[in-house]
């Protein structure tokens, strides 16, 4: 809703992958995923003519993004908005630090892919939500008024990007 508030065009996409795939590597995951995210991103840039792109993902979501999408020379002035990214999974650490790009970094404390070292990762360009007790669906457990807390953080970062 907050994409649409601002006028922005959202495609969504929704995939289901077995269980199997999170036992592959890091790059076998990318690359499975972005045979599907490709078949999309080719219709929709071939009917518009977009002269600016957000990628936002979640968990999962996260790997092709940060591995494929955030090295692609065609994308290199997308914002990325990566919500509980797969922070223990050194490649994606390793090729976040050497990242360029605008954007969102958004993990719980709980989370069971957050590291301390995410704070290595905020830049002039990157901006990074810590939420303390956040686990990583960026909930905090038992507490509904702190998990909304957690959300408008969250929101109010993407509000700042945007």
């Amino acid at each position: 809703m907050l994409m649409l508030k601002h006028g922005i065009d959202v495609v969504q996409i929704h995939y289901t992958y077995s269980k199997e795939l999170m036992t592959k590597s890091t790059d076998e995951i990318a690359d499975v995923m972005m045979k599907d995210i490709d078949l999309v991103l080719q219709d929709v840039l071939s009917h518009n003519d977009y002269k600016n792109i957000i990628f936002a993902g979640k968990s999962l979501g996260t790997i092709p993004l940060i591995q494929r999408v955030m090295k692609d020379e065609v994308y290199k002035d997308a914002v990325m908005l990566l919500l509980t990214p797969l922070l223990t999974r050194s490649e994606l650490f390793e090729s976040l630090l050497e990242s360029t790009h605008k954007g969102l970094i958004a993990i719980g404390t709980r989370d069971h892919y957050y590291t301390e070292e995410v704070y290595q990762l905020k830049t002039n360009t990157m901006n990074i939500d810590v939420i303390e007790n956040a686990d990583h669906s960026l909930d905090v457990l038992y507490t509904p008024a702190e998990s909304l807390k957690a959300l408008e953080t969250v929101l109010d970062g993407i509000e700042k990007i945007l």
